[in-house]
């Protein structure tokens, strides 16, 4: 049997202090814990228990947090579903880790019938929950039903979250709670620790960037501010009141924040922490230009959110970087052919430590190319200066960012060649001054094939994958730069956009 800690939330379940926000309100820890208790005993009472699959399809902050705590109260595993996906791809995720109930907030009402009906697995439960009657504790046939949790087994699986791969196809990632505190600790060591800590964020919490405000605040007992969608006045507002003492954005929300502003921010914030992809460098000027505190931080969904960060005392000194590794953390820089390469020497980024995760969801062969002697390929390239500091250059597999969401080209490019007559695709990102990259497609028609519009591809694709995957631009071509292998030279293809 594992080995238990106490819950962290429920060790706090007399406090007064503010455990959430949102736009609805504010939440104290005794009533976050009261609430998630009693949405705990709503779980059990139809029948989901240890190692149940709960997917959550919400954007709601306090139904999620609560829904995330009450899944650890009763040792389930929740899986956190991408509000932005079509109902097919929802429904490919439901079928592959094979859940055993699905619930939505009340803004996604709706869909939930639409997943149902295209899913090819039975749902055995699903539901609505109503933020009302979490409010009520009137979820549960026992109104104000608890159900109090027997402590946390570190090694147990909290989430399984999705993330693409290379070759477009879905992973899951399996985090555990170990996973979990070992972030929060190492995040702390490196960026200190405020006891009236507010930390905000618009991040999903779908992503690891939104859990990881979530877990990490309930862990260190502190205040998750959460935003259900990024407003750059709100968050402006907020953080030149002094509202908040730390922030996570990724480069497209920093840049609106930015645009036209004429000074920096109250003097309680801390610290921006600016992860999801790289920075361009006018956007740390203009940050450094308004004395912003921005710390840029690297880390992915298989390193559950930071790896590395930059400490602010760095910021200036190191403008550019990555940091270092968090406490605990390793990483190395390999060519080609798996050989460490010397400092200042572009090459992968390939990572290990407490933080990363063990595997994907039952897919050995993937887990085998990713993983390799404890060390997890990232795929995306870098380098390590004389001192240890990571500056990220590139997405080696080609990832587009877009607006700090992932999307792969292979995916794209896979969809366009199921339409009759696309002979060839090539897909890369083109810089987009709100989203930081934006998907464009060039396109081979057959010879034999009349007219295609670009308007009539872009339909197709926003048929088959979610919005922020469509090409915004699609560009007939006669041929793609191709290799001696006939392998896509998508280098090339950039020099074209």
């Amino acid at each position: 049997m594992q080995a238990r800690i106490p819950d962290w939330l429920w060790l706090l379940r007399h406090e007064e202090k503010t455990a959430l926000i949102d736009e609805h309100g504010a939440y104290s820890y005794a009533q976050l814990a009261t609430m998630t208790s009693h949405l705990a005993a709503y779980l059990q009472e139809i029948g989901l228990g240890r190692s149940s699959k709960i997917a959550l399809l919400a954007r709601d902050p306090l139904i999620f947090a609560a829904l995330t705590h009450a899944v650890r109260f009763i040792e389930g595993i929740l899986i956190p579903i991408n509000t932005r996906l079509l109902d097919g791809e929802i429904a490919w995720q439901c079928q592959d880790v094979g859940i055993d109930a699905f619930f939505v907030d009340e803004g996604h009402a709706l869909r939930l019938q639409k997943v149902r009906e295209v899913c090819a697995i039975k749902i055995g439960t699903y539901g609505v929950i109503e933020r009302a009657k979490l409010n009520a504790l009137t979820l549960s046939q026992s109104v104000g039903a608890l159900v109090a949790p027997e402590g946390i087994a570190l090694k147990a699986i909290a989430t399984i979250i999705y993330t693409s791969g290379t070759t477009g196809k879905p992973k899951g990632a399996m985090i555990s709670y170990e996973h979990h505190l070992y972030a929060a600790m190492m995040s702390a060591f490196r960026l200190g620790l405020d006891e009236h800590e507010v930390w905000l964020t618009a991040m999903p919490l779908f992503h690891v960037g939104g859990q990881g405000v979530l877990m990490r605040s309930v862990i260190y007992g502190t205040t998750a501010y959460i935003m259900e969608r990024f407003d750059e006045q709100i968050f402006n507002c907020l953080l030149t009141q002094g509202q908040v003492t730390l922030v996570s954005v990724v480069p497209a929300m920093l840049s609106r924040m930015l645009q036209g502003r004429e000074q920096g921010y109250h003097e309680r914030l801390r610290c921006v922490l600016l992860g999801g992809g790289p920075v361009s460098m006018p956007l740390l000027m203009r940050a450094k230009e308004l004395g912003v505190p921005v710390s840029q931080t690297y880390g992915m969904t298989e390193t559950n959110a930071q790896f590395s960060t930059l400490a602010p005392r760095d910021s200036l000194r190191k403008f550019g970087s990555a940091g270092k590794p968090l406490v605990q953390n390793e990483l190395c820089i390999l060519d080609e052919n798996g050989q460490s390469l010397p400092p200042n020497t572009p090459g992968e980024i390939v990572v290990r430590g407490p933080t990363v995760i063990d595997g994907y969801y039952h897919q050995e062969e993937a887990t085998r190319k990713a993983f390799s002697d404890g060390w997890f390929h990232t795929g995306d390239l870098g380098y390590v200066d004389d001192q240890g500091y990571l500056f990220v250059l590139d997405r080696m597999h080609d990832l587009i960012v877009s607006g700090g969401e992932n999307v792969y080209p292979a995916e794209i490019e896979s969809v366009l060649m199921t339409y009759e007559g696309v002979k060839e695709v090539g897909v890369v990102g083109k810089a987009d001054a709100r989203y930081d990259q934006v998907p464009i497609a060039f396109v081979v028609l057959e010879e034999y094939v009349g007219t295609i519009t670009q308007e009539v591809l872009i339909h197709f694709c926003e048929q088959h994958v979610a919005h922020y995957k469509v090409p915004k631009e699609i560009r007939f071509v006669e041929a793609l730069p191709r290799n001696a292998s006939a392998k896509l030279l998508r280098r090339e293809l950039l020099t074209w956009v």
